[in-house]
């Protein structure tokens, strides 16, 4: 059996902003680095 998990990114500088961001590279805020962290442990 495969298992098939699909994560989403935390909170962008853009996402915070209300901005669409396309195909821009944009920085996690602090709460994205702490959403993306919390994702890890859930993966473990």
């Amino acid at each position: 059996m495969v298992l098939f998990t699909l994560i989403r990114h935390g909170q962008s500088v853009y996402n915070s902003q209300n901005r669409f961001t396309a195909n821009v590279d944009v920085e996690l805020t602090s709460l994205g680095e702490h959403e993306a962290q919390g994702n890890t442990l859930c993966l473990k």
